[in-house]
């Protein structure tokens, strides 16, 4: 009888918690504002920096954060300003509901010329309800190229909206570790890129989805939508369907692009039609010119095309159009000052068949940069332990996919934590590079906003 009364009192006792005890009643991990690095380097080449104030999620009211500046070096208001602006020693960003980040940018004064330790100090003083406070609550800007010891970064391929799919995350990630920047642009921003390099080659967009085929016409105006007869199916991509017929190579070699050499003999040079992946198609010819190429474009069934000259870029790998908007766009920083990039792409799920793929990470090989795989094991070295003295057995590839896919799964683990990389930027500088989070598992991340650490091993000499 006494053990009846004891199961009854445990049985009722818990009906009352699953009745009483709501997640409403399970607190929260704190949502913490933290700056997006501890320290970035201003340029002399360049007349404003910007960087963002990050919340770990989405509030669902604004969050008001306090900032004090103290410059070393350099006055407010005579050798620099702010946005937004500084008064009595600080100023006030806001995260707005529902978005993780809040920019503040930096405009040097024209003629500014700075000499020594000239800086700006960031801090964090206050945080509105309901975020806090977070590790990385300083970051000191100095007013030169840095380059950088090594960093932990969140990269943010989310665009802010409440419920977006971080597994096909609208941002593209660029990720500089020099100067501890990680630049977020949308992947759907442009359709065409074209090389700034001595050949003259233009891609799709990849990270969109994009397909195309040539047909025999070299007259922009003569082609119609008659002309897309039983290709609704050919260019189509995803869920199985596809080839590599209308894709760039996949792995980047620019003599395989979908779009033939842009040929100096302007009647070689055939008519494309472009799947764009954003469902309306398009109608582009390409033809060089002085500086660089000369884009026909049109909507498929438009009677008439709009050209718009694209000049070559030394500085940059490619130049970046939209056809929706008819201009050039900013996609990827200059290319010297990126290494990686982490995005959502199209590669290969076999020797036939193009895969879109999540969590996708490519080397900046077209700006000189380079990367190797170190699995420990096989090693005999880890992260923490790999130091320069080992540079001599590190094999550096000059595939833009060497990282790709291989540094995680995208079920069970998620991370896979038996390796990490080796990058040589642009510049010779040497970095070890770990994957942190990513947000499948219980690495404790948010899918679409990875978190990579990196350190440097060799300075570039």
């Amino acid at each position: 009888m006494k053990m009846k009364t004891l199961a009854a009192s445990l049985l009722a006792g818990a009906s009352i918690c699953f009745s009483a005890c709501k997640d409403d009643d399970i607190p929260e991990v704190d949502n913490t504002v933290n700056f997006e690095a501890a320290a970035l380097g201003f340029s002399p080449s360049e007349p404003t920096a910007g960087f963002n104030l990050l919340l770990d999620r989405a509030a669902k009211e604004d969050v008001s954060v306090t900032v004090a500046v103290a410059a070393v070096g350099i006055a407010y208001g005579e050798g620099f300003t702010t946005s937004p602006a500084a008064g009595n020693g600080s100023l006030t960003a806001v995260i707005k509901a529902g978005e993780t980040s809040a920019g503040i940018t930096v405009a040097k004064a024209a003629g500014l010329l700075t000499e020594g330790d000239a800086r700006i100090t960031f801090t964090v003083t206050a945080v509105s309800a309901p975020a806090t406070k977070g590790a990385t609550s300083t970051l000191n800007l100095a007013f030169a190229d840095i380059v950088s010891q090594g960093s932990v970064l969140t990269l943010n391929g989310l665009e802010g909206s409440e419920g977006e799919n971080g597994s096909s995350a609208r941002l593209s990630v660029f990720v500089d570790f020099s100067s501890n920047k990680a630049v977020s642009v949308a992947r759907a921003s442009w359709d065409l890129g074209f090389y700034s390099g001595a050949e003259f080659r233009v891609i799709l967009n990849q990270t969109a989805g994009a397909t195309a085929k040539a047909i025999d016409k070299t007259d922009l105006n003569a082609v119609s939508a008659a002309d897309t007869t039983g290709l609704g199916d050919v260019l189509k991509l995803g869920f199985g369907q596809g080839n590599f017929d209308i894709i760039d190579d996949v792995e980047g070699d620019l003599s395989k692009t979908v779009i033939a050499a842009v040929s100096a003999t302007a009647t070689n040079n055939k008519v494309y039609i472009i799947n764009p992946g954003s469902g309306q198609w398009k109608k582009i010819r390409i033809l060089q010119s002085s500086a660089g190429y000369t884009l026909q474009y049109a909507n498929i069934a438009d009677a008439t095309y709009k050209t718009l000259t694209v000049a070559k870029n030394a500085a940059a790998n490619f130049q970046y159009v939209s056809l929706s908007t008819g201009a050039e766009v900013q996609v990827e920083p200059a290319k010297a000052k990126w290494d990686i990039e982490w995005t959502y792409t199209t590669f290969r799920a076999n020797a036939t068949t193009p895969y879109l793929y999540a969590d996708f990470v490519y080397t900046n090989t077209y700006g000189g940069a380079k990367s190797a795989q170190i699995v420990t094991e096989e090693a005999g070295v880890t992260y923490d332990t790999f130091t320069a003295a080992r540079l001599n057995t590190v094999v550096f590839s000059d595939s833009r996919v060497a990282i790709g896919s291989e540094w995680r799964t995208t079920t069970g683990a998620g991370i896979k934590k038996d390796r990490f990389y080796v990058v040589q930027d642009p510049a010779g500088n040497v970095y070890k590079l770990k994957f942190n989070a990513m947000g499948v598992g219980n690495d404790g991340g948010v899918r679409g906003k990875p978190e990579i650490e990196y350190a440097l091993v060799k300075a570039a000499e």
